[in-house]
């Protein structure tokens, strides 16, 4: 239906992991891409959402065929995004396994998309300190050689996320979020207007009065995921495609896959 309405868009079917979804465990589910051929921004939809599109998709491509006028503003578009729609950039996954040891952490964390792919970089500390968000000395050495022996005992530590950096230049309007144990509401960073802009200097104490049992295994098991999320914006140039339409644009992409990989078969997808 995009090739014959000539609209412009992709469609292909991606694998979501857990921790892309925002999720500690579970099981890998399937989503849609929807891909602008004009400006190569896409967005990720719940299969859901993409068979209420589906079925707009159809009206729409029933009035075409019938010569009836078919095309709707952007905003009753299905083979539109809304351009302030916010898109999941990646996910950082941070061990809590040092404040089990009552150990500070600084560490530079890869940003993964999707795909599994490194997109940039996120810089983070990990502060044990007391109940006023004092950071411990080196002579107060608070470390413990048994994660054991923290138990029943009050746990304070700040988590700085001090700034992010590499991602691609199309992301703008971007935050970090996450869920720390027990919270039921996500933590979000200021908002940074643009990749060249990585200053986030984001900072929360969390306290255990006292360290559980379950708490401790989850410090010394378990990883808190930091998820970028932000907006898109398409290319200063324009369409990446000015003199092609839609048919010809997947055609050509086919043809990029099949010379880059000769021996894997080319999955034909919905479009």
């Amino acid at each position: 239906m995009s090739e014959e309405m000539d609209r412009r868009v992709k469609f292909d079917i991606v694998m979501l992991s857990p921790q892309a979804r925002g999720l500690t465990a579970g099981q890998t589910e399937d989503h849609v891409r929807m891909r602008n051929l004009d400006s190569g921004l896409e967005w990720i939809w719940p299969r859901q959402k993409f068979l209420n599109r589906k079925f707009a998709m159809q009206e729409m491509f029933e009035d075409f065929k019938e010569g009836e006028n078919w095309q709707l503003p952007d905003e009753q578009d299905p083979f539109t995004e809304t351009p302030d729609a916010e898109v999941y950039i990646g996910t950082s996954n941070l061990s809590l396994e040092s404040l089990a040891y009552h150990m500070a952490l600084e560490i530079a964390l890869n940003i993964t998309d999707y795909r599994d792919r490194k997109i940039g970089v996120l810089n983070v500390t990990l502060l044990p300190c007391n109940e006023n968000g004092s950071p411990y000395t080196v002579e107060q050495d608070k470390f413990v050689d048994d994660p054991a022996d923290l138990l029943n005992q009050d746990l304070h530590f700040t988590l700085k996320i001090a700034s992010i950096s590499g991602l691609p230049p199309q992301y703008a309007d971007m935050y970090v979020q996450y869920t720390m144990f027990f919270e039921n509401e996500s933590n979000r960073s200021a908002v940074i207007s643009d990749t060249s802009a990585s200053e986030l200097n984001f900072s929360k104490q969390f306290s255990f009065m006292p360290l559980t049992k379950e708490v401790l295994e989850y410090l010394s098991t378990g990883a808190l995921l930091l998820q970028v999320w932000g907006k898109q914006r398409p290319p200063k140039d324009g369409s990446l495609h000015k003199s092609k339409n839609t048919k010809q644009m997947i055609k050509s992409e086919l043809m990029v896959l099949a010379s880059a990989a000769p021996n894997e078969p080319i999955k034909k997808v919905w479009n």
